[in-house]
């Protein structure tokens, strides 16, 4: 699956309530709808030793979803590798993303089971390398077959040897459906009128950066 999106880091402070109205009246998205939210999410993303996913752009991860409306959590492996495209974009993060959502399957479970996974696929083992905590709001832009997901994060990384961490802000605007063109305006909008900061770095690479382990 072709996963397009794009990621701000926010430097001030924004009411993100008023963001999500200034973009669906900007760009005559009719429906505003919040959804299943907030959410507490934390991943943890798996490498070999010599990091051969953050070396190739790629991530490992798994994650587990907590609603904080009582709904119960939700296990997702998923992998993503960067799309051949990603360079001919401006602001647009093209990645290929396969997922597979668990349903009543433990964390920690599913941690043991790709440690010893990675060891019989690649001679190998997979580790724990960081761990990513994310309290999220989400909203959806638009209906139907295309619409926008947009989720304003507080992240934390931490290092899972030395629990140091690290917290910073973020918003994603994830298309489903609509043209990557449409997805670029809305960026260089908001970017014109908003405080944030643009990046192409994923988390697993600015979870590494932040906790100075690259």
């Amino acid at each position: 699956m072709l996963e397009m999106e794009i990621i701000f880091l926010i430097k001030e402070n924004i009411y993100y309530r008023r963001l999500y109205q200034d973009l669906a009246q900007s760009f005559s998205l009719d429906t505003l709808q919040e959804h299943l939210k907030p959410v507490r999410v934390l991943d943890r993303y798996f490498d070999t030793p010599d990091l051969k996913f953050l070396r190739r752009g790629a991530s490992f991860r798994v994650r587990e979803r907590r609603f904080l409306t009582g709904q119960e959590p939700e296990g997702r492996l998923a992998i993503k590798t960067v799309h051949p495209d990603n360079d001919k974009t401006k602001l647009a993060l093209l990645r290929e993303e396969r997922r597979l959502i668990l349903d009543g399957w433990k964390l920690q479970k599913i941690n043991e089971f790709f440690e010893m996974f990675g060891e019989m696929l690649n001679c190998e083992p997979l580790k724990s390398i960081i761990a990513v905590e994310e309290l999220s709001e989400e909203i959806q832009l638009g209906e139907g077959d295309e619409h926008f997901h947009l989720s304003f994060d507080k992240v934390t990384y931490i290092d899972e040897v030395t629990y140091n961490h690290q917290t910073e802000y973020i918003l994603e605007i994830e298309s489903h459906g609509v043209p990557i063109v449409i997805l670029e305006d809305i960026g260089e909008y908001l970017m014109e009128k908003w405080p944030l900061e643009h990046t192409k770095e994923n988390k697993y690479l600015r979870g590494m950066r932040f906790l100075n382990l690259v």
